[in-house]
């Protein structure tokens, strides 16, 4: 095959592969990210594309590379796309900066990769393209990502707010709701199911009086237990019988109901 064919079929192939990896891979994730989440990691890959005067470093490109016609162009405009997607990123928490800066890193760069793509047809580059050298890459893997974020960030931001994922509310059944009032509703057989979780009195094994069968510290709920009239008559009994006996009355302590 001729250099033109096999650069011409990598152009291709490097969109189609970069096509499947965006809707499998990473464009579920950016549409369930916040805006400025998903804007930002958009600006970060751009940010890199200060790379682009590379295409102007002698010894890396070829010397019949056309510098006039391409790639001093391409390498000014990539500067600058650069530039600008890093001022993104450093006014993230300025709003109207942040935003100034999105929409003009994405316009200057969809600019330059249409502009580069026409400027090389008309060099002929396609035959040229060994002359790339080691710059070879950047049209082939590097230019169709960049080319599909763009879209993807002027998807983004024009699409309507209320279907993104950073809303904090939802739709329920076709209306625009909160979260919580999407929530299923308890019914009272299930309200009335939880309250026969929890035992009543009478459930504990019978015991002698004043004795614990285990510490209040250990037990998982609050115990309603007897009345307060039948444990005094319980401390009255034992305090007569060790009256009677000659022992020194115990001072009786309760527990609290």
């Amino acid at each position: 095959m001729s250099p033109e064919t096999i650069f011409r079929l990598h152009l291709i192939l490097g969109y189609v592969a970069w096509l499947l990896c965006f809707g499998v891979y990473v464009m579920p994730k950016l549409k369930s990210m916040d805006l400025i989440a998903a804007q930002r990691t958009i600006a970060t890959l751009h940010s890199f594309r200060f790379f682009g005067l590379v295409f102007i470093l002698p010894g890396v490109v070829g010397p019949n590379l056309p510098v006039a016609g391409f790639a001093a162009f391409a390498a000014y405009w990539d500067l600058a796309t650069g530039v600008l997607a890093i001022l993104a990123l450093l006014t993230v928490r300025v709003r109207p900066l942040f935003w100034l800066f999105v929409v003009a890193f994405n316009l200057v760069g969809i600019v330059d990769l249409v502009l580069d793509y026409y400027h090389a047809t008309q060099v002929g580059l396609p035959a040229l393209a060994g002359q790339l050298g080691a710059t070879y890459a950047i049209p082939i893997i590097y230019v169709p990502v960049l080319m599909i974020t763009h879209v993807v960030a002027f998807y983004l931001l024009l699409r309507p707010q209320a279907q993104g994922g950073s809303s904090p509310r939802r739709r329920c059944g076709g209306i625009l709701e909160s979260p919580r009032a999407c929530l299923p509703s308890m019914s009272i057989a299930d309200a009335t199911m939880r309250k026969k979780l929890v035992p009543g009195e009478g459930v504990e094994p019978t015991r002698p009086c004043g004795q614990r069968i285990l510490s209040p510290q250990r037990l998982p709920f609050r115990h309603p237990g007897i009345g307060r009239s039948s444990k005094l008559t319980c401390g009255r009994s034992r305090l007569k019988a060790n009256t009677r006996a000659g022992r020194e009355p115990v001072s009786v302590s309760y527990l609290p109901r």
